[in-house]
């Protein structure tokens, strides 16, 4: 007996023979999609840890041509995926008996890496000053680069900046999953986050530390609705601290906002600052 012009799938098949005994068991017909293997899949969709290189391993055909999306023209390949979800299309072509009817299967990666969150300290930081970045978490292996030149490894590191710099790390835990990540350094005045005005000689007016090294600086310090109450520049500041005073008017104690744009292609600086009596 013989079946034909059957579908891809599972098939279950009883045997009977002049005894009457019985054989049951199932059989496969794999179409012309079901490449991928051990299986004879359709598509191939899988989570991995960033870092790790995959084999696709594609069942190949007599007088079939492969094209994959990364270029290459064998049927089986080697891949490191790195973005969240990569995905590689084949496309195969039945050169004999289709060569015009050329069809794509996908093999989809999730790709997942490890948590570093880097923290730098202090940051702002002063002009020489010494900062130490730290991974939030511990794994076997850490490599940092910064400047395109300057290299470490460890946990932590320690530099003095002298420009506002992006570190970059990568991370490898002890099965070779890998994760990156990077903190940008802001090196630049660093002001101080409150003030007490209360004329005992100690914090009565606002320090902005480093603040003469920028003296094209623009200082605004605003109020909670977004009212200018103080303006100054770097050249300026030193000699004219703001007092937490609007006018000549004691302000009341509260959170207050500012902006520090050096005029040196660094970003601007923003924050708040706090009176407190």
């Amino acid at each position: 007996m013989m079946a034909t012009n059957l579908c891809a799938g599972a098939y279950n098949y009883i045997v009977t023979d002049a005894n009457g005994c019985i054989i049951t068991d199932t059989t496969h017909i794999n179409g012309h999609t079901n490449v991928f293997l051990p299986e004879n899949n359709n598509y191939l969709d899988s989570v991995i840890c960033l870092g790790s290189e995959i084999f696709i391993n594609v069942e190949e055909k007599p007088n079939h041509s492969y094209l994959w999306s990364t270029g290459e023209t064998t049927a089986s390949i080697t891949v490191t995926p790195e973005n969240p979800i990569t995905v590689y299309t084949l496309t195969i072509t039945d050169e004999v008996n289709c060569p015009n009817a050329p069809f794509s299967v996908d093999a989809t990666f999730q790709v997942s890496k490890l948590d570093i969150n880097p923290v730098a300290t202090p940051n702002p930081v002063v002009f020489g000053d010494q900062i130490t970045i730290e991974s939030s978490y511990n794994y076997n292996n850490f490599v940092w680069t910064w400047d395109e030149v300057d290299s470490d490894v460890g946990m932590s590191i320690t530099d003095r900046p002298e420009v506002s710099t992006w570190y970059y790390v990568t991370a490898t835990d002890n099965y070779g999953c890998q994760g990156v990540d990077s903190v940008y350094v802001v090196v630049g005045s660093v002001p101080y986050d409150a003030i007490s005005p209360n004329g005992d000689g100690y914090n009565d007016e606002w320090e902005i530390l480093d603040i003469e090294r920028y003296q094209d600086a623009e200082i605004k310090i605003f109020n909670r609705w977004g009212s200018l109450i103080f303006s100054a520049t770097g050249a300026t500041y030193n000699s004219n601290k703001w007092d937490g005073t609007h006018e000549g008017n004691p302000l009341p104690v509260g959170t207050y906002y500012y902006t520090i744009n050096q005029n040196d292609g660094s970003d601007l600086q923003s924050g708040s600052v706090t009176i407190v009596r």
